[in-house]
């Protein structure tokens, strides 16, 4: 009887350090069962190619973003957790502890259930992550650049105070990057006043205000998205004034310097719907300028791609005054999509002119749809340039839904036929938000899967 009893208490301690052993949790590298700084440098030397001898286990901890794949995006992750943000590690955005057969963590074990053992997955089959792109931009850094986009969303607020904040956090919080490329975005847009980031009197940018530039590029290249880092909202920008040229080439030279190494999937557009008028010519011309201060400041910047501003505001009519000079392949032109005003700016107070009430889209309407959409074709005929349509987007809480689907899918469908990225403005900025950040009125946020559904063509 002893000896039975003896043997069972054995195989019970020994069942429970087995269990114990077998458990993991996310973002523990040195196997200590908890998350600190040490893992953080850990999974540092492992990215940057020490030989750290991993396991199966240490590489399913360290995939703390959980997307099958360990880069960047775990690191930025870990270190947000470990400094107290309000991220999760793991699968479905949730804390858990995985066995240690389950490499990818199919199937969990949240902490306390630690009597629950998940079976081991076949791993001859790759586990996929969330999202894929249409194609992986895995193209070398000194080959074509990456532009197979599709679909993006402008992020905006560091273009100017009222939305700073709101903006800066979106960017920094990989959940919410995440979510939207979960809804099939590849791209992002980042306006962002430089002007403001600038200080003239050193000559130098702001470190302080550049640090939220440079975490939002390094987390959304980590995601595998592309960033189209604008600089936006110089609308008075004269190419003809010393001061305002001289200012605009200090800015970029020191935008290109800083990231001339960071991944193709990182372009510049060098300007925003500028104002001038009085000559096309010269308008590309000065831009043609500062391209050429990209391409000095050498790395990747040699091929990256930079995104050209065509006059009075990026607006179609004005592509048969544009020809860009040849010789240099990695040039995109920039349009943006807001005819007709009265129509896709109904109910804007704000607007100049202001719109007050709700218009319906007519047949009209549509034909001025139409006829800026061939001036976007001519142009791609006549030059053979590549072209994206970075700002599109209406007041979708004032508009007729059935308006509003028919105007999206109309530019959408253009777009999606002619190889052409389409950009939304915004995310959640104001009338034309993609997704309702309702939290500030205690209620659920959620995303208007109507102009989804549009914009992806569903």
């Amino acid at each position: 009887m002893k000896k039975t009893i003896l043997f069972c208490l054995t195989a019970a301690i020994l069942i429970v350090s087995l269990t114990i052993a077998a458990l993991a949790v996310f973002g523990d590298l040195n196997r200590d069962r908890s998350v600190d700084a040490i893992d953080a440098v850990i999974l540092a030397q492992y990215l940057a190619g020490w030989d750290m001898d991993f396991t199966e286990e240490d590489k399913k901890n360290a995939d703390v973003f959980y997307d099958g794949k360990i880069n960047a995006a775990d690191a930025v992750l870990l270190a947000q957790y470990i400094a107290g943000w309000d991220v999760k590690l793991g699968p479905k955005g949730e804390d858990v502890e995985v066995d240690a057969g389950d490499l990818f963590g199919d199937e969990t074990t949240t902490p306390g259930d630690s009597e629950t053992t998940a079976p081991a997955p076949d791993t001859t089959t790759p586990v996929e992550p969330d999202v894929e792109p249409d194609v992986e931009p895995d193209v070398e850094p000194d080959d074509e650049p990456y532009w197979n986009y599709y679909r993006g969303v402008n992020i905006n607020g560091l273009e100017g105070t009222s939305r700073y904040n709101d903006a800066a956090n979106n960017l920094k919080n990989l959940n919410t990057l995440k979510d939207i490329k979960n809804q099939g975005f590849d791209h992002i847009r980042v306006p962002v006043d430089f002007r403001n980031f600038y200080d003239s009197s050193t000559g130098k940018l702001n470190e302080t205000k550049m640090a939220i530039v440079d975490t939002a590029i390094d987390n959304i290249i980590g995601l595998e998205m592309g960033v189209m880092l604008d600089f936006h909202a110089w609308y008075e920008f004269d190419p003809t004034s010393a001061s305002d040229t001289a200012t605009f080439k200090a800015i970029w030279k020191l935008i290109a310097e800083r990231y001339k190494d960071k991944s193709d999937l990182l372009m510049f557009e060098l300007m925003n719907e500028p104002h001038y008028k009085a000559s096309t010519s010269i308008l590309i011309n000065f831009q043609m300028e500062v391209v050429q201060i990209i391409r000095a400041a050498g790395g990747k910047n040699a091929n990256r791609l930079i995104l050209i501003a065509g006059p009075d505001g990026n607006q179609p009519w004005k592509l048969p005054e544009v020809n860009i000079p040849a010789g240099d392949d990695n040039l995109i032109m920039v349009v943006h999509l807001y005819n007709p005003g009265e129509f896709t700016h109904q109910g804007c107070t704000w607007a100049n002119p202001a719109y007050t009430s709700q218009v319906r889209l007519t047949d009209a309407h549509k034909g001025t749809v139409r006829w800026d959409l061939s001036k976007v074709k001519e142009f791609i005929d006549r030059t053979g340039m590549r072209v994206v349509v970075n700002e599109v987007g209406m007041n979708v809480e004032v508009a007729d839904p059935t308006d509003t689907d028919t105007y999206i899918r109309m530019i959408a469908q253009f777009c999606s036929d002619n190889d052409i990225p389409l950009t939304w403005w915004g995310y959640d900025a104001n009338e034309f938000a993609l997704y309702e950040d309702n939290a500030y009125w205690g209620q659920n946020n959620y995303w208007r899967t109507e102009l989804l559904d549009a914009l992806f063509l569903r």
